[in-house]
C-alpha cells in the first residue's frame, strides 16, 4: 500500500468525498459523489460512486479555459540573447547559446517548455515501470487513457480547484477499480473539429477526421484565428504503468454509467491494435503530442505553465540516468512533425581546433581573438533540468527559431546558416586537430581557471575567462534556465 493510500486508510484524507455534477441525458444536471474514505466501515466503500438528489450548493463551475501553447509574441525581451552557458573541460573553449524563458506562451520558447516537461514525465514513468517490474517480476507496460466528462461541474468558483477535483475523482476511481494509483495527467480544453482534423494513427475514441490539419498546423495560426478550427471538449490524457490487462476495459462501461466519466484506452490501428504504448520511444511521441496542445494556465502569479499533474508515487520517482538519452533522442526524432520545431542532437564533444601535442600551449597573457568565443556553432550543446548536457539543441540553421509554429516572427537573420556553411566549406584536412574534450556547464569548468597545471595546457584560457566574467556579471541566467537553439 502506498503512503498516500495509507494516509487515507488512517482517516487522514484531505477530503472524504468528491461531489460533482454533469449534464444528464434529459438536460437536467446529475449529481454524483465519489467516496474516498471509510475503509473497514459499514456503508459505502472508497471508490463507490453514489447518485445524489441534491447538493448543499449548486455545482455550476466548469473545467478551466485558457490559451494553447505558442503565443504571438516573445514572453521576455531577452529571449534569444547570447549568454555563456558551456565550456570544454579540456581546452576551455566557451559556448554561447540563446537564452530561453521557458514560457509556453512565448512564440520562440514554447517548444522548449514542452521538451522539458516531456523529459521529466517520461523519465518518471520509465522509472516507475522499472521499479514495478523489479518488485513484481511481471510484464509492466505503459498505457494511455483518455478521460472525458466535458460538462464536469463543481460548486467551486476557482477553475484550478475544479480541475483538481476532477483529477481526485479520477484517481479514486482508478485506484479502487483497477488498482492503479499513479498517473501523469495532461489537460486538453479543445479538439480539432472533425471537418478539419486529419486522421490519426491512434484511436482516441472519436470520429475519424475528415480533413488534413494536425495540431502543429493549428499552432501555426495566429492565436486569434484558431477558434475556427476548434471545438471545446475538455478531457484528460492519462499516462500510467500497469501489469498487462490490469486496466480492464470491460469495466469502463460500468464506470460511465455510474459516474459519467468516459474512459477510452488509446490504441493503435492496424496490426498493432490493442497496444496502447509500445515502448519508451512511443511514450515520448505520445506525451510530446499531447503536451503540444495542453491548455496553458496562469495559476501561479509569476509564470505560465502547461496544465499537467503527477498523481501518486510519480512525485518521488527519479528518471534512470540511462533513459534520459533515449528520451531526448526520441523527442528529437518527433519534434519536427509534432511541434513544427526541429530539435537536433549533439554529442557534447568539443570540436574546437587545438595545437598539436608537440606545440607549446598559448600563454595566459596572450589574448584570444573574438571568434574563439563566438566561433563554430557546431560546438553548441544543450542542458537538462539538472544542468547536465542533455544531447539535444534546436536546429542551428538560419530559419525561424520557432519553426512553423512560431507564426513567422522569429528570425535569426541567417547567421546560423552562414556559420554552418563556413564550417562545412573548410576541408577536414585543412583544419587543425580537434580537442575531443567534454563540454560541460560553464559553472563546472570555471574553477579550472584557478588550476595552474590546467591553464598551462588549455588552448582557450582567455576566451573562457571572458565568458566566465560575463556569466558572473549582470545576474546572467544559470544554465538550468537555458535551452540552446
Amino acid at each position: 500500500m502506498s503512503l498516500s493510500r495509507q494516509m487515507e486508510a488512517d482517516g487522514l484524507a484531505d477530503k472524504p468525498s468528491i461531489v460533482y455534477g454533469f449534464d444528464g441525458s434529459d438536460e437536467d444536471i446529475e449529481l454524483r459523489e465519489v467516496v474516498r474514505s471509510g475503509y473497514g466501515e459499514i456503508g459505502p466503500s472508497p471508490g463507490d460512486v453514489i447518485a445524489r438528489s441534491r447538493s448543499q450548493s449548486d455545482p455550476d463551475s466548469g473545467l478551466p479555459t485558457g490559451p494553447l501553447p505558442c503565443g504571438d509574441e516573445l514572453a521576455s525581451d531577452d529571449c534569444g540573447e547570447d549568454v555563456p552557458a558551456f565550456a570544454c573541460n579540456s581546452c576551455g573553449s566557451p559556448t554561447y547559446v540563446e537564452s530561453t524563458c521557458g514560457n509556453p506562451l512565448c512564440n520562440r520558447c514554447w517548444a522548449a517548455a514542452i521538451k522539458d516537461k516531456t523529459k521529466r514525465y517520461c523519465g518518471k514513468l520509465e522509472g516507475l515501470r522499472r521499479l514495478l517490474y523489479a518488485s513484481s517480476d511481471c510484464n509492466i507496460i505503459f498505457n494511455h487513457v483518455v478521460a472525458s466528462l466535458p460538462s464536469f461541474k463543481t460548486d467551486s468558483k476557482n477553475s484550478k480547484k475544479t480541475h483538481d477535483r476532477a483529477l481526485k475523482a479520477l484517481k479514486t476511481i482508478f485506484r479502487e477499480t483497477f488498482g492503479i494509483e499513479s498517473f501523469a495527467s495532461i489537460y486538453h480544453e479543445y479538439r480539432i473539429k472533425d471537418e478539419y482534423r486529419a486522421e490519426s494513427e491512434l484511436d482516441h475514441g472519436g470520429a475519424k477526421g475528415q480533413g488534413d490539419m494536425r495540431w502543429s498546423d493549428v499552432l501555426d495560426k495566429p492565436a486569434d484565428q484558431r477558434d475556427k478550427y476548434l471545438k471545446r471538449e475538455p478531457h484528460f490524457h492519462l499516462f500510467f504503468t500497469s501489469r498487462k490487462g490490469q486496466f480492464d476495459y470491460s469495466a469502463t462501461k460500468y464506470i460511465e454509467n455510474q459516474s459519467g466519466w468516459m474512459l477510452h484506452r488509446s490504441e493503435k490501428r492496424g496490426d498493432d491494435n490493442y497496444v496502447s504504448v509500445s515502448n519508451l520511444d512511443d511514450l515520448v511521441r505520445q506525451v510530446t503530442y499531447c503536451l503540444s496542445h495542453s491548455m496553458v494556465n496562469d495559476w501561479h502569479a509569476d509564470r505560465h505553465e502547461l496544465t499537467t499533474r503527477l498523481k501518486g508515487d510519480l512525485h518521488d520517482i527519479y528518471a534512470p540516468d540511462d533513459a534520459e538519452d533515449e528520451i531526448m533522442s526520441a523527442f528529437t526524432k518527433y519534434s519536427g512533425t509534432l511541434l513544427g520545431v526541429q530539435f537536433s542532437q549533439h554529442s557534447g564533444v568539443c570540436e574546437e581546433e587545438v595545437a598539436d601535442s608537440d606545440e607549446t600551449a598559448l600563454d595566459d597573457d596572450e589574448q584570444h581573438p573574438l571568434e574563439d568565443i563566438y566561433g563554430d556553432t557546431s560546438s553548441a550543446v544543450p542542458t537538462d533540468s539538472g544542468g547536465n548536457v542533455a544531447g539535444d539543441i534546436l536546429d542551428l540553421g538560419g530559419g525561424s527559431s520557432s519553426g512553423s509554429g512560431g507564426n513567422g516572427t522569429g528570425d535569426s537573420s541567417g547567421d546560423g546558416e552562414d556559420a554552418d556553411d563556413l564550417s562545412e566549406a573548410i576541408p577536414e584536412y585543412a583544419r587543425g586537430p580537434r580537442c575531443g574534450g567534454s563540454v560541460r556547464p560553464i559553472r563546472e569548468v570555471a574553477p579550472r581557471l584557478d588550476d595552474d597545471e590546467w591553464r598551462a595546457q588549455a588552448a582557450y584560457v582567455d576566451a573562457l575567462r571572458v565568458a566566465v566574467d560575463e556569466w558572473r556579471s549582470n545576474d546572467a541566467p544559470d544554465v538550468d534556465e537555458l535551452t540552446p537553439r
